[in-house]
């Protein structure tokens, strides 16, 4: 039985209000090795062809949202691409110009689709998990930051995900408070974009 916990949502319009959402607990992330085993138990496919139509299908679809199609495999979701800036180019200004050159291929849009979402729901049981996790954005900011300290002694850095998990916080509380933590010399903050992470401010 899958478990699931409640979440603060960001205070955007700062109405003082706190709002709860519930978010599933992820045991741990399977590969396409185990995928390709779970298949094969309950199919004529043995893991080697799972693994070859997985694979091609990834190269298919790479192939053709590069040449602006979107794709859509029933049963599984939309595919499309998100493009962006090169690092280090600047952001063009409105009566700017912008060179092809400059730009490229940041990121893929994904939207499930609805049978998709259907089976998996017909499929899943929850309950509510237990935890001594800090989940208001607002409290126990000191025991966050002792929770952060020991995860950097432990495994030598911290990124914003790992932090939202192990405080319950949401991945844009987490990263505005490990921001606040590293301006104020808290902690020190390494890296940029999707790569951002954090040091005990004492490292080198």
């Amino acid at each position: 039985m899958a478990e699931y916990r409640m979440r603060e949502m960001p205070d955007l319009g700062k109405t003082g209000k706190q709002v709860k959402y519930p978010k599933m607990v992820i045991i741990q992330q399977l590969g396409l090795e185990h995928l390709a085993k779970e298949i094969s138990e309950s199919s004529s496919f043995t893991p080697g062809d799972v693994k070859g139509i997985v694979t091609a299908l990834s190269q298919s679809i790479a192939r053709l949202i590069a040449q602006g199609f979107s794709v859509k495999v029933d049963g599984l979701g939309t595919f499309s691409a998100s493009l962006g800036l090169k690092e280090g180019t600047e952001p063009e200004s409105v009566a700017g110009k912008r060179n092809a050159t400059s730009i490229e291929m940041r990121g893929v849009n994904y939207r499930a689709d609805k049978e998709l979402i259907r089976r998996g729901n017909n499929i899943c049981s929850l309950k509510r998990g237990h935890s001594r996790i800090y989940t208001d954005a607002s409290t126990g900011e000191a025991e966050r930051l002792a929770v952060a300290l020991k995860h950097i002694r432990e495994e030598g850095f911290l990124k914003v995900k790992v932090y939202a998990v192990l405080t319950g916080l949401s991945a844009s509380t987490a990263g505005r408070e490990l921001k606040a933590f590293a301006l104020s010399g808290r902690l020190r903050c390494r890296g940029q974009g999707s790569h951002i992470y954090y040091l005990s401010p004492a490292e080198e």
